[in-house]
């Protein structure tokens, strides 16, 4: 709300007295005091595809990760083959599936299935609640 900014701006003995003959009111967001040192760094979005990382930036658990001692930065990638497990239920227990930059859901799908012991169009795979195409 820039009303308060306005009143505040309106008040000011440079503007009351004429010296700031005009002023501008914007909307602007700041990060200040011991805020700034709570502020996490960007997401990274991990890739098959090596990626550079700064010295303060978390790497993600699970990646295959390369820290040059001749102080080149450090990079980071998926690796080419990695295990997804699935917490099923209690009957089943984990599903273990090597994973691979070509896997499909679908693939991925079809081996879920065969370890539940159903048809594949017995098994939904989602993220973050929406389900999967089987062509991702």
């Amino acid at each position: 709300d820039g009303a308060a900014a306005e009143e505040f701006a309106a008040g000011d003995p440079y503007v009351a007295e004429g010296i700031v003959e005009s002023w501008t009111v914007r909307e602007w967001s700041a990060v200040a005091g011991s805020l700034l040192q709570h502020v996490p760094p960007p997401p990274r979005f991990p890739s098959y595809e090596w990626q550079r990382f700064a010295d303060d930036v978390a790497v993600p658990a699970g990646l295959e990760v390369e820290l040059p001692l001749d102080g080149r930065p450090g990079r980071a990638r998926i690796p080419p083959c990695w295990q997804l497990d699935v917490w099923v239920d209690e009957a089943c227990g984990f599903w273990r599936g090597e994973v691979r930059r070509e896997t499909t859901v679908g693939e991925l799908r079809s081996l879920a299935a065969r370890h539940a012991g159903c048809s594949s169009e017995a098994v939904t795979l989602r993220l973050d609640g929406a389900p999967l195409d089987d062509d991702a």
